[in-house]
Parts: structure tokens; sequence; C-alpha cells
């Protein structure tokens, strides 16, 4: 385990939300990738602060009490259902479906868990039969076919719009012979899709803030949302296009009817980039998502393809020269804040509820019960020339005095209105104590200070 480091700016500011990861990668095969996967979430726990715990424990593991806390539970590899017992299985639906967390499937996660449907050993598609477990809906289970490990393609952001078709082989461009057995063109997006989606538009922002950025896809390519020659061991889906034509369900669970909804695709593979033998062109689908998120009940589910081995996370890669690390991780992170619910919530800086990086009020239903992602509390303004001050906070010409006169620990952090880190400490307090922010620029800020009673006090002051 990873313990959480809280002198992380990250873990310091309290409108950020990944605090728990729970990575369970029970699996006989895929032993590189799930090394690589814990390796590259490891990274993460270290960057951002988060506490990470890392388990290949016997199938059994996932329990009430072991999701218990965890922002998001992160399924790796696996080649089968990894809750097959029901008692995991209830655990696992209830955290997502009633208390509305998260769950992250990576690559071999998706690719053989029962489900009706064509395929042999358990690998069908049919996620609307009734009988379709769990952890197949959730992921909108379609594997068909894989590439060869280390192949090349282009990967890039989707950004699909609402009546719109998106980017497609067809099946007579790839084959030149008549349709078998999948539809020639896909259907227009019925929703917005990644990069245009309001609720996943942060993902892809280099300039939101804790954001790990996205690389430029080349030294003569300055594009963020295209990367070019990533290898990996690309799955091919069943249906053609894939999960976007996979209508919202109704499910009841525990006598409470829950929607499972329709996918949104973050990532898509150009079918074009990558090189097939003539006696695997069947293997061409034409829209190609490689990673999506669906809503499921309260909660969210999300599968990415990349994952195979160290490759999507090696320090080069065929082409560019740049590091595939700087796109996996930071894709991967950008996910798990997602997943975590960061870029949704308060969006008015009036308010002491305030969120900068916040592009939604709300993802699904419950997002705002307890009033945790809504705008409720008018925020006290401290204004330096009007010497004044609220919570033991005031203003000088060019910084902020935070008074910290108990006896223990107070968490001091300082940010702008667009989210930047400015000043973050925890400091012992005492009688006459102070903090002082100084050299800051005319502008305004927010300064947010937990006592050592574990009360939060937010303050907006204008310089």
């Amino acid at each position: 385990m990873v313990a959480r480091d809280l002198t992380r700016p990250y873990q310091m500011d309290p409108r950020t939300k990944v605090r728990k990861v729970l990575l369970y990668d029970n699996s006989n095969t895929h032993s590189e990738g799930r090394q690589a996967y814990r390796q590259a979430m490891i990274v993460l726990a270290r960057k951002y602060g988060f506490e990470l715990t890392i388990s290949g424990a016997a199938l059994g593991y996932i329990t009430t009490s072991t999701l218990q806390g965890q922002n998001l539970v992160i399924f790796s590899q696996g080649d089968r259902d990894v809750v097959p017992a029901e008692s995991s299985s209830t655990a696992l639906q209830n955290y997502i479906y009633r208390d509305g967390n998260a769950m992250l499937m990576v690559h071999a996660a998706s690719a053989f868990i029962t489900c009706p449907g064509p395929g042999t050993g358990g690998g069908g598609s049919d996620i609307a039969n009734a009988t379709c477990r769990f952890m197949a809906r959730a992921v909108a289970r379609q594997y068909y076919h894989h590439e060869s490990q280390n192949s090349p393609a282009r990967l890039y952001a989707d950004s699909v719009l609402a009546g719109t078709t998106p980017p497609h082989l067809t099946r007579q461009a790839a084959t030149g012979t008549a349709v078998a057995p999948w539809t020639t063109v896909p259907p227009t997006a019925v929703m917005n899709h990644g990069k245009v989606n309001v609720e996943t538009q942060n993902i892809f922002s280099n300039t939101v803030q804790y954001n790990w950025p996205l690389p430029a896809n080349s030294t003569t390519d300055p594009r963020t949302t295209v990367w070019d020659n990533v290898g990996d061991e690309h799955y091919t889906w069943y249906n053609d296009p894939g999960p976007r034509a996979i209508p919202a369900m109704q499910r009841t669970w525990n006598n409470v009817s829950y929607t499972e909804g329709r996918l949104n695709i973050l990532m898509s593979l150009d079918e074009t980039s990558r090189y097939l033998v003539s006696t695997n062109e069947d293997r061409r689908i034409g829209d190609h998502p490689e990673s999506w998120v669906r809503k499921m009940g309260n909660g969210l589910s999300a599968y990415n393809n990349m994952g195979h081995n160290r490759y999507p996370f090696n320090t080069a890669r065929t082409g560019s020269g740049l590091g595939v690390d700087s796109m996996g991780q930071a894709y991967l992170w950008n996910l798990i804040r997602y997943l975590a619910r960061d870029y949704q919530g308060c969006m008015n800086p009036a308010y002491s509820e305030y969120v900068p990086w916040a592009s939604v009020a709300s993802i699904t239903p419950t997002d705002t019960a307890g009033g945790a992602n809504t705008c409720k509390t008018p925020v006290a303004i401290v204004h330096s020339n009007k010497r004044e001050s609220f919570s033991g906070v005031s203003a000088f010409s060019n910084g902020v005095r935070i008074a910290t006169p108990e006896a223990g620990f107070y968490r001091v952090h300082v940010s702008d209105l667009q989210g930047r880190f400015v000043y973050g400490r925890t400091v012992i307090g005492g009688v006459n104590k102070n903090v002082n922010v100084d050299g800051l620029t005319k502008g305004s800020y927010i300064v947010n200070v937990t006592t050592p009673a574990k009360k939060l006090n937010t303050v907006r002051v204008t310089l």
C-alpha cells in the first residue's frame, strides 16, 4: 500500500476528491501488464498523494469491507469475472449502483466474462440479456479478437457531436467485399462524446488544475488529442460501431430500478493506421472505440483498452520519440479524476463550495446528495483596503494573514480563482501564532483553513 501524502498540493486542497484507490489484479495471465499497471498507479499515487491499495488476492477479496471508503476500484487484467461469488457481486453492485461510486476495468478485465450471445467460452456480447453478469454489463463487454502485442496504431480523443457519424473505415473499404457480418456505416451518435461532452471534456484539458497534461503527438505535430504509433494488444469488438450503438437499459437491483446508460466514448483507434494481413481483415470494424465511460445507476463505470504490457507506459515509442508514459499515465490520471467526480461541483466563485475545475454541477442524480456539489454557502470576502477579517483571515497590500490561535495542526491552502495552487502548508498553532502568505499580486484568492477541530473555513480575499 502507498500511504496518502497530505503534503502534496492535490491532497491539501479540500475540493479535490481522489483520496483512496483500490487496484485489484488477480489473474493467471498478463503478468507484464499487471506489473506495468501497478507501477503506473504507484507513480500516480506518489505524484498526487492519494492512498493506493494493491491486491492480487484470491477471488472473494472484493467485499463490502475492502470497498469501504474507496473512491474508485480498478480491475486490471483478470481474463474472467473476478467477482463471481454472490457476496462479491452484491458488494460491488451496492458500491456502484446504490452508493454512487466508480470502477475502472483495464484491458483483459473485459475479455472473458460470462455473457450470452455470439462467441465461445462465455465470450458473448448480448449485455441486454437478463443473465448477463454485472461486470460484463458495466464494461459493455464486446471482446472479439485482439491484435498481436505491441501492434502500433493511432489513438485519438473521440470528439463526436450528437447527430454526426464518427470517423470510420467501412467494411467495403477494408476488403472490397460484401458486408458480412457487420453494418457498413456506423449510426449517428445519439449524444455528445468525449472531448465535446461537457461531463468528460476536462479529461483532455491541459489547462485544468491538477491534470497531468497530455503531450503533443510529436515534435512536429502539436496536437494533444492524437497519438501515433502507440503499441499495444488492441482489441476488436463484436459490434460495429462497438458500444456506441448500445442503448440505455433499466435494471432492477434490490427492488430498485437503476439506469445503465449509453456509453460516452473517450478514445478511439484509427483503423487505417494499423496493418492487418489479408486473413485478418475481418478484424476491422470501422468505428473503433478504445476507452469509454458509462453511468451505472448512481455510479460510474469505465473501460480502458491500454495496458496489455509495459508498452503503453514505455519511455519511448516509434516515430516521435516521445514517452508513451506521458500519454498513458496522463490519460489514466485524468480518467481517474473524472471517475472520482473531480470535474463536477459548484461553478460559482461567490460560494464556498466553488470548484474551479468543474464543468458540470452533477453527473448522476445522487451527486447533489448532502449539498456536496451544490452552491449553498455564500463565501465571505475580505478586501485588503477595508481592514477587515473573517474567521481569522485578513489581508494586507500584497498578502494574506491567517490566525492559528489553537493548539494543534492547521492545514492552510491558498489558490487563485482558476484553482491554481499558490500556497499550502500544515502548521502547529498556538497563542498569537499566524501564517503569512506574502508576495501575492493584485487579484482574488481562495483561502481554505482546516482547524485542529477539523472545521473548514473558506474565505475569498481580494488584494
